[in-house]
């Protein structure tokens, strides 16, 4: 594993068989395989909870992410269109009225294409016509994300090591919350964050704005190198992920474990 844990006295491992695939080297697309489609499940409910696909322009440039979610007595539909024009990204959010802009989000990006400001971070939705901004912003450091911060009272710091962001530590007031993460010597070969995929993030630039509608596709700063294969919180609740590649060496199936093996989510990933 590419990382330890400090916290690793305390953690109860699970058995984990997520091993390197096998087969050929092959070229991937600059930036990563794309990805097409996403099916989440969930262990009490066998069928897809959550379906996502993506489109993308000419460049591989994300277009749009259209999702499906089961909430038990009917299938909802939503989708999330981008549109970036100079430093400026804008993700708007239509929920089951296609024609009705429900919800709008707006980044400053900076010279790398990178967030930099974020005006609606941790959940705080504007409807469209309202301006209430509550302004987050990020800094980073040769391209991955090092703080983020909104006022005095909030701030995220973020650790990496050979290229895979391996800490984040939440500052609320004097509160503080710790999430760690290893990762396999498997390099991620998608063009999506797999850790904004699977690891749900407390702070990284656009998790929160909108989910990780944002984050998936880095915009919030350079991608993780390689696969997550584990993650806790404040050196507690540790799940655990293995994979199943296709003969490209991409992630087709994910598995998410608790600290029991119980399994949690698997996530099919299509190209």
């Amino acid at each position: 594993m590419k990382a330890k844990s400090v916290y690793a006295t305390m953690l109860v491992g699970c058995v984990c068989f997520a091993c390197k695939p096998e087969g050929s080297e092959v070229v991937i697309e600059p930036g990563g395989r794309l990805v097409k489609e996403v099916k989440k499940y969930s262990a009490a409910n066998r069928a897809v909870d959550i379906n996502y696909v993506f489109s993308y322009d000419a460049n591989g440039e994300v277009l749009q992410v259209r999702v499906q979610s089961d909430m038990g007595t009917k299938i909802v539909e939503s989708r999330y269109d981008y549109s970036r024009v100079d430093n400026r990204l804008s993700v708007a959010y239509r929920g089951s009225e296609a024609d009705i802009v429900d919800y709008m989000y707006e980044f400053e990006l900076d010279g790398s294409g990178h967030i930099r400001f974020d005006r609606n971070h941790a959940g705080v939705w504007q409807d469209v016509g309202i301006s209430e901004p509550r302004d987050w912003e990020y800094r980073y450091e040769e391209g991955y994300a090092h703080s983020a911060m909104e006022g005095e009272n909030q701030r995220f710091e973020y650790r990496w090591n050979d290229g895979d962001l391996t800490e984040e530590t939440w500052f609320i007031g004097n509160e503080l919350s710790v999430r760690e993460y290893e990762y396999l010597d498997v390099e991620n070969k998608t063009n999506i964050d797999i850790l904004s995929l699977v690891g749900a993030t407390l702070g990284r630039p656009g998790t929160a704005s909108p989910d990780t509608r944002v984050s998936l596709f880095y915009f919030g700063g350079k991608k993780s190198r390689n696969l997550p294969v584990s993650y806790s919180v404040s050196g507690m609740d540790v799940y655990r992920y293995s994979y199943t590649y296709d003969s490209q060496g991409c992630p087709v199936r994910i598995e998410c474990r608790d600290v029991t093996g119980i399994l949690q989510t698997t996530w099919e990933i299509t190209y």
